[in-house]
């Protein structure tokens, strides 16, 4: 079983990133996945409907949520960890995005404050499309050591 925090360590092989700009990455990186997996993976490909094949495809992005929120987390627990005045503003104004979001969903219980709840998030995807969290992660690992094999840690697109 993969626990969160041997995620963290594992994917520190993965990390490509440099380091004054990790964190900022980390957060870009987040919101493109988190909205992959609704707007693209369920609304604009299969209409709304959660077929068989978008149900894997939907994991594979939860694999990818995972690693941005373990990579955010080591960023963060860098002794050197700092953030650059226009970074700041820039994460600001996404902060700000999220807090229009969170106005949006004031009608339910959803209070999104950062990675631990996305992860509950991610976890509860997971579980209702019957894979347990550890296994995306597992998947998600196992689908980086290929990369990495094959030098395509770098690029863009799933399938890569």
């Amino acid at each position: 079983m993969v626990t969160f925090d041997d995620y963290k360590e594992a994917i520190k092989k993965f990390d490509i990133y440099p380091k004054e700009a990790a964190g900022l990455f980390t957060i870009l990186g987040l919101i493109e996945e988190i909205g992959e997996i609704k707007l693209k993976k369920v609304y604009r490909d299969d209409e709304g409907e959660i077929t068989k094949d978008r149900k894997s495809k939907i994991l594979a992005e939860l694999g990818d949520i995972y690693w941005y929120c373990a990579k955010g987390s080591n960023v963060i627990n860098q002794d050197n960890f700092e953030i650059d005045s226009i970074t700041k503003n820039y994460l600001a104004m996404i902060v700000e995005i999220g807090i229009m979001a969170q106005s949006y969903l004031s009608y339910s219980n959803l209070r999104s404050t950062g990675c631990y709840n996305i992860r509950k998030y991610a976890n509860s995807i997971a579980l209702q499309l019957e894979t347990l969290p550890e296994n995306v992660m597992r998947d998600n690992l196992n689908k980086l050591t290929d990369r990495k094999k094959r030098d395509k840690i770098k690029g863009s697109g799933d399938n890569r």
